[in-house]
């Protein structure tokens, strides 16, 4: 095994123990605005989305923002999750990561783990 795949395989581990936070009790300025990876669970705690910051605005306070305003590919795409059912229902998890490739590697690996509903396929 790699450094840079144990590197990635204790990230993923640490992401997973992260606090899950209600998106009804929605705080932004306790999101941090350092670029990262996060989780977007349903109600039963199954990965609907898996996303990264590679330039966003604001780093994971600005993206999941933009999930939170119904302003973002996921959320128009799926129309089994609506603005308001997320914010009533959903959850989500986030874990800061600086390294470009690091925080690349660690969204494609979570993805391949946990296989989220949504794929943002293009």
């Amino acid at each position: 095994m790699s450094a840079e795949f144990k590197q990635i395989t204790d990230k993923y581990s640490e992401l997973l123990i992260q606090d899950l936070y209600l998106f009804a009790n929605w705080d932004k300025k306790s999101i941090p605005t350092n670029k990262g990876v996060y989780i977007i669970y349903n109600q039963q705690e199954q990965p609907l989305h898996i996303g990264s910051t590679p330039r966003g605005v604001n780093g994971l306070r600005g993206r999941l923002l933009d999930h939170y305003r119904g302003r973002s590919y996921f959320m128009r795409k799926y129309e089994f999750i609506n603005v308001d059912l997320l914010k009533k229902e959903c959850s989500y998890q986030y874990i800061e990561v600086a390294d470009d490739r690091i925080r690349a590697l660690l969204e494609h690996y979570s993805i391949g783990m946990l296989c989220p509903l949504y794929l943002g396929l293009g």
